[in-house]
C-alpha cells in the first residue's frame, strides 16, 4: 500500500493512447483531423457502393432486380432503412461534437479559417439531414452532442423544421465558403447552395430552386463537361 500511495495522481490522468473530446479541437490541425472525419462519414459506404449511389438502383434511373426497397415491398427485415438512419445520425453526431468542440481552440485559429472549418462542417450536417427529411420525413432535429441521460429522450421533428434548419445552416455557410475552395475536394459556396437548389426542388418549392439555382449559374464559373465520357473518369 505504501508502494502504491503516490500513483493516485497518474492514474486520473486523460487516456494518453486516444484524444478525448473535451481535450481536442485546441488547433487548426486538430480541428482539420475531426472535419476530415466528419467527410469520410459521409461516405455512407455498403460493400463497395456507397448508399447515395446505390439509390439509383431503388429508382429508373438504374433499376435493381432484386427485392429491396425501389419495388416498395420491404419489411421490417430490410436493413437499408437502419442503415441509412444510421449513417444519418453518424455524420450528424461528428458534426456536432466537432461544431461543440471547436468553440474551445477559437482563440489559436485565424478568423477566417476557423469561419471556414465551421462552415464545412455545418453543409455536411445539412446534407445528412436532407437524406432524413425526404426518406423519412419527421426525424429527431439534433444539433450539439447529446448526454447520455437523452439518448432515449429524443422525439421526431416535423419535416418542415428540418427543411427551415437545412436553408439556415445552407445560407449561413455558403455565405463564408468560397466559389472555389483551396483545397480540393472541400465543400465550395457552390455545394452549399446546389443542396439548398436540390432540397428546395425535393420540397416542391421551384422558385426557390431556379433562385438559388442562378446564383450558382451566375457565380460559381462552372459549367458542362462538353466530353459526356469525361465524367466517367
Amino acid at each position: 500500500m505504501t508502494l502504491f500511495s503516490g500513483c493516485k495522481e497518474y492514474l486520473e490522468q486523460a487516456p494518453l493512447d486516444a484524444p478525448a473530446t473535451g481535450q481536442f479541437f485546441n488547433n487548426q490541425t486538430e480541428m482539420n483531423v475531426a472535419l476530415n472525419a466528419i467527410y469520410k462519414s459521409a461516405y455512407w459506404n455498403t460493400g463497395n457502393t456507397p448508399y447515395q449511389s446505390m439509390m439509383d438502383g431503388w429508382t429508373d434511373i438504374a433499376l435493381l432486380r432484386a427485392v429491396d426497397l425501389g419495388e416498395g415491398n420491404f419489411d421490417v427485415f430490410n436493413a437499408h432503412p437502419k442503415n441509412i438512419w444510421t449513417f444519418a445520425y453518424t455524420t450528424i453526431q461528428q458534426a456536432n461534437t466537432m461544431l461543440q468542440g471547436m468553440e474551445v481552440g477559437k482563440n489559436n485559429v485565424p478568423a477566417a479559417t476557423y469561419n471556414r472549418l465551421q462552415a464545412e462542417a455545418r453543409v455536411l450536417r445539412a446534407y445528412a439531414y436532407f437524406y432524413l427529411a425526404f426518406m423519412f420525413g419527421d426525424a429527431p432535429l439534433i444539433t450539439k452532442p447529446l448526454l447520455p441521460t437523452e439518448f432515449y429522450s429524443q422525439t421526431r421533428a416535423p419535416k418542415a423544421d428540418i427543411i427551415k434548419f437545412i436553408y439556415s445552416e445552407l445560407d449561413a455557410a455558403a455565405a463564408v465558403l468560397a466559389w472555389t475552395p483551396s483545397d480540393f475536394g472541400r465543400m465550395s459556396k457552390a455545394v452549399a447552395l446546389g443542396f439548398k437548389a436540390r432540397t428546395a426542388l425535393f420540397n416542391k418549392e421551384y422558385q426557390l430552386a431556379a433562385e438559388t439555382t442562378k446564383q450558382i449559374i451566375d457565380g460559381a464559373g462552372l459549367g458542362l463537361n462538353p466530353n459526356f465520357g469525361n465524367l466517367f473518369t
